[in-house]
């Protein structure tokens, strides 16, 4: 996510698309989101049927926890994040341009 300021941008667009809102644990270390929302070997494991990866790296320990998921969207600036391994979909962005765009289509489009 690279700044706090980040997390406000991915919080809406989770309310845009009906999602909840997860983290990695560099995150949760950071204090900019609370431990129940860590997903990995140390938080959660979660089993969505669309698991968007927001900036998330790929790190073994992040990846136990959600790689149950149906589908995995991933959107990273590094097209060789580990991510790209298992997502089913990757998209190499910046977030911070990309997440603003879809959330305002998003919500043009449910009126």
């Amino acid at each position: 996510m690279g700044d706090k300021d980040n997390i406000e941008l991915a919080e809406e667009f989770a309310a845009a698309i009906g999602g909840v809102l997860s983290s990695s644990r560099p995150i949760v270390d950071a204090g900019w989101l609370p431990k129940a929302r860590q997903v990995g070997k140390s938080g959660n494991k979660v089993k969505p049927k669309v698991y968007l990866a927001l900036g998330i790296s790929g790190a073994p320990e992040h990846l136990e926890g959600m790689r149950d998921a149906e589908c995995i969207i991933a959107v990273n600036t590094d097209p060789g994040a580990p991510i790209f391994e298992v997502a089913h979909y990757g998209i190499v962005d910046d977030l911070v341009e990309l997440l603003p765009e879809l959330s305002d289509r998003i919500r043009a489009r449910k009126g």
